[in-house]
């Protein structure tokens, strides 16, 4: 069975982990912990679907170490 989560508020947030945003994160990591392989995604409101993140971006994206730059793009 193919197990998707959307982190798309996750890559979203650029700033400090506090309320929400913090307990998504916290959830996602805790996720993906007891179910290695699951497959995050984010939804790609300019091409309007979801789009996989790479294994390598996963960690960042989790721990708020990156995020996406959405500046002119789409809201969803």
């Amino acid at each position: 069975m193919r197990i998707l989560y959307d982190i798309s508020s996750i890559v979203r947030w650029t700033g400090p982990p506090v309320g929400i945003a913090r307990t998504d994160r916290k959830i996602a990591l805790s996720i993906r912990v007891k179910h290695p392989d699951i497959e995050f995604v984010y939804f790609d409101a300019e091409r309007q679907t979801y789009r996989r993140v790479n294994k390598p971006w996963i960690d960042p994206f989790l721990h708020g170490e990156a995020g996406l730059n959405l500046f002119g793009a789409p809201s969803p």
